[in-house]
Protein backbone atom coordinates (compact mmCIF):
# COMPACT_ATOMS: atom_id res chain seq x y z
CA UNK A 1 0.00 0.00 0.00
CA UNK A 2 1.17 3.43 -1.01
CA UNK A 3 -0.09 6.80 1.00
CA UNK A 4 1.36 10.00 0.72
CA UNK A 5 1.43 11.99 3.73
CA UNK A 6 2.49 15.03 5.35
CA UNK A 7 4.39 15.34 8.76
CA UNK A 8 6.62 17.58 10.28
CA UNK A 9 9.45 16.93 11.36
CA UNK A 10 10.00 17.10 15.41
CA UNK A 11 12.70 16.42 18.34
CA UNK A 12 14.31 13.36 15.82
CA UNK A 13 10.56 12.10 14.86
CA UNK A 14 8.30 12.96 11.97
CA UNK A 15 4.81 13.37 12.87
CA UNK A 16 2.18 13.23 10.71
CA UNK A 17 -0.22 15.53 10.08
CA UNK A 18 -3.44 13.46 9.89
CA UNK A 19 -3.50 10.22 11.30
CA UNK A 20 -2.98 6.46 9.28
CA UNK A 21 -4.52 3.99 8.70
CA UNK A 22 -1.97 1.36 10.15
CA UNK A 23 -1.58 -0.55 13.23
CA UNK A 24 0.61 0.30 16.02
CA UNK A 25 4.59 -0.82 15.77
CA UNK A 26 3.93 -1.38 11.59
CA UNK A 27 7.27 -0.60 10.04
CA UNK A 28 7.39 1.16 7.18
CA UNK A 29 9.69 2.48 4.41
CA UNK A 30 9.91 5.99 3.50
CA UNK A 31 10.39 8.52 0.89
CA UNK A 32 11.24 11.61 2.41
CA UNK A 33 10.77 15.14 0.12
CA UNK A 34 10.87 18.76 1.71
CA UNK A 35 7.79 20.53 1.33
CA UNK A 36 7.84 24.51 0.77
CA UNK A 37 6.06 26.14 4.03
CA UNK A 38 3.51 27.57 1.61
CA UNK A 39 2.41 24.29 0.38
CA UNK A 40 1.55 22.80 3.80
CA UNK A 41 -1.74 22.56 4.34
CA UNK A 42 -3.36 25.96 6.43
CA UNK A 43 -4.89 26.80 9.47
CA UNK A 44 -8.26 26.31 8.92
CA UNK A 45 -10.36 29.51 10.01
CA UNK A 46 -12.12 27.38 12.34
CA UNK A 47 -8.43 26.26 14.10
CA UNK A 48 -8.11 29.80 14.19
CA UNK A 49 -11.30 30.70 16.17
CA UNK A 50 -10.50 27.66 18.95
CA UNK A 51 -6.90 28.81 19.19
CA UNK A 52 -8.19 32.45 19.60
CA UNK A 53 -10.51 31.47 22.20
CA UNK A 54 -8.67 29.42 24.42
CA UNK A 55 -6.09 32.13 24.17
CA UNK A 56 -8.63 34.56 25.50
CA UNK A 57 -9.99 32.28 28.15
CA UNK A 58 -6.14 31.78 29.41
CA UNK A 59 -5.48 35.51 29.66
CA UNK A 60 -8.75 35.86 31.36
CA UNK A 61 -8.02 33.09 34.20
CA UNK A 62 -4.90 34.83 34.59
CA UNK A 63 -6.21 38.31 34.98
CA UNK A 64 -7.30 38.08 38.78
CA UNK A 65 -4.08 35.99 39.74
CA UNK A 66 -1.94 38.40 41.97
CA UNK A 67 1.75 38.91 41.69
CA UNK A 68 2.08 40.12 45.56
CA UNK A 69 2.95 37.96 48.12
CA UNK A 70 0.09 37.71 50.83
CA UNK A 71 1.03 39.49 54.05
CA UNK A 72 0.88 36.49 56.02
CA UNK A 73 4.45 36.22 57.23
CA UNK A 74 5.40 33.10 54.92
CA UNK A 75 7.42 33.11 52.31
CA UNK A 76 10.25 30.66 50.31
CA UNK A 77 12.93 31.16 53.15
CA UNK A 78 10.91 29.11 55.61
CA UNK A 79 10.11 26.02 52.93
CA UNK A 80 12.02 23.45 54.51
CA UNK A 81 10.27 24.45 57.86
CA UNK A 82 7.21 24.72 56.66
CA UNK A 83 7.49 21.56 54.44
CA UNK A 84 9.82 19.11 56.63
CA UNK A 85 9.98 21.01 60.40
CA UNK A 86 13.74 21.37 59.61
CA UNK A 87 15.01 24.73 61.32
CA UNK A 88 17.75 26.78 60.02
Amino acid sequence: MSQPIEAIYENGLLRPLEPLALPEFARVQLDVRTVERETLSPVTEAELIAQTKAHQALLASLAGVSSEQPADGWDSSRADEVLYGWKK
